[in-house]
């Protein structure tokens, strides 16, 4: 008989497997969509109907902060705006957020409301949000985000995040697929993620697939092995954008990361900087790219008093990637 958690052993295991999570994992909630192969495997497995749910919102509702609840997503696409007309915010903390399945597109997460400025915001700490994706598809100028980040010490672990894929939202300042805000965004974890994409309209505004806003934003946070992509055949957009002066405050650290920007026969213009700061006097942070490369961006950035690269040549050109031998 199943009893506790209503799940057999192994899919414990996996749960603290996958995300690191401890035996002390609390309530577990179930995200199926209706009338699929996996709801039928919720409820065979001993899921009861109070744990198993359409929407993540309604998962959400029944977690409880601090208790280290868990929701499960099965494969499929889910649609919040679909569901309460507005973009899903998590503001609970220590309440995580996980894809059942290791390839982050099986499980999408998309909004195409008008309205929707994200698509999913994280306002709460300590929370980890695992294996999907995640994507902005508002035809709308209000659409400028697909991610906005502005909690702390969240673990963000294999995880799509595609914004500014529409033709409205492409030439805005605003423009990004991972905003990171607030004082309270900080000491944040970025784990093989892919944020921006190659597709959709081609960005030409003064914007970063990574915005980073107000004081604190982005201190002490850590990329490892992501991968930050974009579409442009213009000098304007950067991989990563700091619009204030302390916009990070103490140090990013990008580790094994690639910043790749995308444009056809590599013939037309490409973007300036992968990096770019817009505010003055960015003397209250620091961006360490270690073992990093970047491909189809002209320089690293336009301000080096705060972005430090290692390995060969370091803050010159270290990480460029140049074309290969012939013979």
């Amino acid at each position: 008989m199943i009893k506790k958690r209503n799940l057999d052993n192994s899919l414990i295991q996996w749960i603290m497997t996958t995300t690191g999570l401890g035996p002390g994992i609390g309530k577990i909630k179930h995200v199926a969509p209706a009338e699929t192969q996996y709801r039928t495997q919720a409820q065979e497995m001993g899921v009861p109907d109070s744990d198993l749910f359409t929407a993540v919102e309604d998962a959400y509702a029944a977690m409880v902060a601090n208790r280290n609840d868990v929701c499960l997503m099965y494969p499929g696409n889910y649609w919040p705006d679909q569901v309460d007309a507005a973009p899903m915010t998590w503001a609970k903390a220590r309440a995580h957020l996980l894809g059942l399945h290791n390839h982050s597109m099986t499980v999408n997460f998309e909004s195409n409301g008008v309205d929707n400025v994200f698509v999913f915001k994280s306002t709460a700490n300590a929370n980890i949000f695992q294996n999907f994706a995640c994507k902005q598809w508002g035809e709308n100028v209000a659409c400028i985000s697909c991610v906005e980040e502005a909690g702390g010490y969240n673990h963000w672990k294999n995880v799509y995040m595609m914004g500014a894929i529409r033709s409205e939202i492409a030439a805005l300042t605003t423009a990004s697929s991972l905003h990171c805000s607030g004082g309270g965004g900080k000491h944040n974890k970025f784990i093989g993620c892919k944020i921006g994409h190659t597709g959709g309209s081609k960005m030409t505004g003064v914007s970063g697939v990574i915005r980073v806003t107000e004081t604190g934003s982005l201190a002490t946070s850590k990329f490892t092995g992501c991968e930050i992509l974009s579409i442009s055949q213009n000098a304007n957009p950067c991989g990563m954008l700091f619009v204030e002066a302390a916009a990070s405050d103490r140090l990013v650290l990008l580790k094994d990361c690639v910043f790749y920007n995308f444009n056809e026969n590599h013939g037309a213009t490409q973007p300036s900087y992968a990096i770019r700061h817009v505010a003055g006097s960015p003397t209250t942070h620091d961006v360490l790219l270690k073992d990093c490369a970047r491909l189809g961006y002209g320089a690293w950035c336009n301000n080096n008093t705060f972005v430090f690269a290692t390995g060969p040549k370091g803050a010159t050109d270290g990480g460029e990637a140049v074309a290969a031998d012939t013979s």
